[in-house]
């Protein structure tokens, strides 16, 4: 099984790919001063978004994945960790 890109999986799923956004560069999974995280946890927490596709989960974060899905799920949006085809 082949690892799908974004773009790939989002059209899988039936996601148009004009409604995509995408942060990049949030730093190490290991920081924690992580611009581009705070931003999306901050667009999570005002329903900016519902659906969250990630490309590499141990660029997210390295430790504790599930704290930050549980912190997504209660804003309602849902999280995967990769698609594969």
């Amino acid at each position: 099984m082949k690892l799908l890109s974004i773009r790939e999986a989002a059209k899988k799923l039936g996601v148009h790919p004009n409604r995509l956004r995408k942060w990049e560069k949030v730093a190490s999974g290991l920081n924690q001063k992580r611009r581009g995280l705070d931003r999306m946890l901050k667009a999570a927490e005002q329903g900016e978004f519902k659906g969250l596709l990630i490309e590499y989960p141990d660029r997210l974060t390295r430790f504790g994945f599930d704290y930050l899905e549980r912190h997504l799920k209660f804003c309602g949006v849902e999280s995967a960790r990769a698609f594969r085809s």
